[in-house]
């Protein structure tokens, strides 16, 4: 069986390149997850996990996958707009943000005006419900009840760790996630050890 042609460019075959552009702008789910990417690019839908497993972990360790990888994440995020500013603002307030902050020493809430910044970056959403008291036509509105719903900080810091490949270095190895985050973004080879600054431009 003749080999797949590859592209001068990348030195991927159209297979390798459709992996990795899976792996940075799939859906939830596939983003990220090599096994995932394998099962949608490569014919591996019937084979068993560990083989797929095995198939994704040969296909992240190579170079030229690496590579790709990283070009398309910074092509995302330039063109999204991300700045590593940005994203270490938005984290930060997600992690600052307290439940007491919203609230009132006699544990009412406080008016939305009143909210600190970080309380409102981390706000989702507000459900609203309207009370009625009585029955048919003597039925009065007597009120609404307000559900505040607050984003998930882990979930939404690990989908962000996620996209910038910071779960693919060995777990065995520790890493300053503030640091390691500025460099992905910004374009390092290598993440920061644990206790490292991110170097200034």
């Amino acid at each position: 069986m003749p080999r797949a042609a590859k592209d001068p460019g990348t030195g991927l075959t159209q297979q390798q390149e459709n992996f990795c552009v899976q792996y940075v702008t799939g859906e939830q789910g596939v983003a990220g997850n090599g096994s995932e990417c394998v099962r949608r690019t490569f014919n591996y839908k019937r084979s068993k996990a560990s083989t797929i497993q095995r198939k994704a972990k040969e296909i992240l360790n190579m170079g030229t996958i690496q590579a790709r990888i990283a070009i398309l994440r910074a092509s995302v995020a330039k063109t999204a707009g991300i700045k590593a500013a940005d994203i270490l603002r938005e984290a930060s307030l997600m992690a600052m943000a307290r439940p007491y902050m919203i609230l009132n020493e006699d544990g009412s809430l406080k008016p939305w005006d009143e909210w600190p910044e970080p309380a409102r970056a981390a706000l989702a959403g507000i459900d609203v419900e309207a009370m009625f008291d009585g029955r048919g036509e003597e039925r009065e509105h007597v009120g609404n009840v307000k559900k505040y719903k607050f984003f998930d900080k882990n979930a939404a810091m690990e989908r962000m760790f996620k996209h910038f490949g910071l779960f693919e270095k060995d777990n065995r190895q520790r890493v300053d996630p503030v640091a390691a985050l500025l460099a992905a973004i910004d374009g390092h080879a290598k993440l920061a050890p644990a206790g490292a600054a991110v170097a200034k431009r």
